[in-house]
């Protein structure tokens, strides 16, 4: 990695901060602003869900600079590779469609 390092987190002793009120990409952003030796911080996360539904899945990546926050779902990672590779208008089902123009097709 470059001037990354990776961190090995033990959870034995855990404590839980209530984020609900702020972002907690910020408070790594500012870890990484006072810090003489990170240059940034990286992210990977994947959620689930007990039930099979299909957007009960996924996951997620984020980048943090001093700088900048910039992160993308699994989800829109495969719509780029999808349309990269010209394939973003042939999956069934995933159409745009507007409202407005269904609903005067339907009358």
């Amino acid at each position: 990695m470059d001037g990354g390092k990776d961190i090995d987190l033990d959870f034995t002793n855990t404590s839980y901060l209530d984020l609900s009120g702020s972002s907690w990409e910020f408070f790594l952003q500012d870890i990484v602003r006072r810090s003489k030796t990170l240059t940034y911080i990286s992210v990977v996360t994947s959620f689930t869900c007990s039930k099979m539904r299909p957007d009960g899945f996924g996951g997620m990546a984020v980048l943090i600079t001093r700088d900048a926050i910039v992160g993308t779902s699994t989800g829109d990672i495969l719509e780029d590779f999808l349309a990269d590779a010209g394939l973003d208008d042939e999956r069934p089902g995933t159409e745009t469609v507007d409202p407005v123009d269904a609903a005067a097709r339907s009358e």
